[in-house]
């Protein structure tokens, strides 16, 4: 009996020693998964905040050029509204001339009768 109760403690004894091996394991790995979570989380930070330094700068950029095209936009309604103004006032002038031609026409006709 003595034999069994010592077969059985060994038996024990290796199944423990395993287990706290294994623990252990489990320990180291999850002090590496920590150390690499914060590395992660560092590096994280830092692209977050570069993209953020980029997305300003590009907003500014972009702040820039929306202004520029108003700008060009601004110059060109006013162009726009010139050479309209002038084509009307080339229009009235032809229609002037046309109706004073008309005019002479028809008056040269009544008075040659």
């Amino acid at each position: 009996m003595a034999a069994v109760i010592e077969m059985v403690e060994n038996i024990l004894d290796a199944r423990v020693a395993r287990l706290e091996s294994d623990v252990s394991s489990i320990r180291t790995d999850v002090a590496d998964i920590k150390t690499d979570l914060r590395q992660l989380r560092g590096d994280m930070n830092s692209e977050i905040n570069e993209m953020r330094g980029e997305l300003t700068g590009l907003r500014g950029e972009m702040n820039s050029g929306f202004k520029e095209v108003r700008g060009e936009l601004a110059g060109l309604r006013d162009k726009m509204d010139s050479q309209f103004r002038w084509l009307v006032g080339l229009m009235i002038t032809m229609v002037l001339a046309v109706l004073a031609t008309m005019g002479g026409i028809i008056t040269a006709a009544i008075h040659w009768h």
